[in-house]
């Protein structure tokens, strides 16, 4: 399926934004509420990319999970990984070769289209995790006005 590879990243861009932000509960509300900016997973991604936390290739390939995610969750017939439109998508995604396959055996691994997508999104969404553990958050000033 598309969604659950696509759920990672999601879940791991809201989890890195977590971090680089100085209060947690505020963090929270953004990232979690409905009817927040940031409620959306495109709009985390390119909020983590404007905030220098994502690099223009992962940032263009998480856009293009969430185009793949979405044209399978808004369609109703059941969509597969032969659908050009999708074929398409995934040809776009350009991470494990960014990586210049770093063990050779990822590009070998991702020999499908099906493969290639849940690699991509599983490979950034630990990249993105081990990033976030390595934010420090900032304290929240309180200083007079």
């Amino acid at each position: 399926g598309f969604l659950v590879p696509a759920a990672y990243p999601d879940s791991a861009v809201a989890g890195l934004l977590s971090q680089a932000f100085c209060d947690e509960a505020v963090a929270q509300k953004l990232l979690e509420s409905s009817n927040s900016a940031f409620s959306s997973f495109g709009a985390r991604v390119d909020l983590a990319y404007a905030i220098g936390l994502l690099r223009p290739v992962v940032r263009e390939d998480l856009l293009t999970i969430g185009k793949i995610r979405n044209r399978c969750a808004h369609n109703h017939l059941r969509l597969s990984f032969e659908d050009p439109a999708i074929l398409d998508l995934v040809g776009n995604l350009k991470h494990l070769q960014v990586m210049g396959g770093s063990p050779p055996s990822l590009i070998a691994m991702a020999d499908t289209p099906r493969s290639k997508f849940a690699l991509t999104a599983t490979l950034i969404s630990q990249r993105l995790l081990v990033d976030a553990l390595g934010i420090k958050r900032i304290a929240i000033y309180h200083g007079s006005r």
